[in-house]
């Protein structure tokens, strides 16, 4: 699973697919096909990765069930500007020939939060209606948050350009005067 050690990001790629699922099942012509496939909320997982990484699943540990993975950002100006953080679950090389029973890292968590019998939550479920996705699209923007800036090149600033579509409100001289 990827994540941002940004969560303003997060809120990002949360609003932006909600955002054009909801404009899809609105104007498109697949309509009834894409209303089904639209959720009715949005949602931004938390997660406490230091507690990860030195209390419940530490390297030194045999059999590890989450594994916590970077990659330079240097040379990937994406990552670099997405606060791009990686997790995945450990699969043996033995069972790469067999049936692989995915679990969510929530499940994961949870099972060893449990097991350590941790009193501080780890993790949080945040959630929005799909509704509001135009609104937080549009506020991100204002925070300096848009496929421009998530995605350094000239396809960002297009796609940036294109996303204010999905905004709640079409764009105005100043976001001081409301309309």
């Amino acid at each position: 699973m990827d994540w941002s050690d940004k969560p303003l990001v997060a809120a990002y790629f949360a609003s932006k697919g909600a955002a054009e699922a909801h404009r899809s099942a609105t104007v498109g012509v697949r309509k009834a096909a894409i209303k089904k496939a639209a959720a009715p909320n949005m949602g931004v997982w938390a997660l406490n990765l230091d507690w990860v990484i030195r209390t419940a699943f530490p390297a030194e540990a045999k059999n590890l069930a989450v594994y916590v993975v970077t990659a330079p950002r240097a040379s990937n100006p994406n990552l670099h500007a997405q606060g791009g953080v990686f997790t995945t679950e450990n699969i043996s090389l033995a069972d790469f020939n067999k049936p692989v029973a995915v679990r969510t890292v929530n499940e994961l968590v949870d099972r060893q939060w449990r097991k350590l019998k941790h009193r501080i939550p780890v993790m949080a479920h945040f959630t929005l209606p799909s509704s509001e996705a135009g609104r937080v699209l549009r506020l991100l923007y204002q925070e300096g948050i848009s496929a421009a800036t998530l995605f350094p090149g000239y396809q960002g600033v297009a796609d940036s350009l294109a996303e204010r579509a999905l905004w709640d409100k079409p764009e105005r001289a100043s976001y001081w005067i409301s309309t």
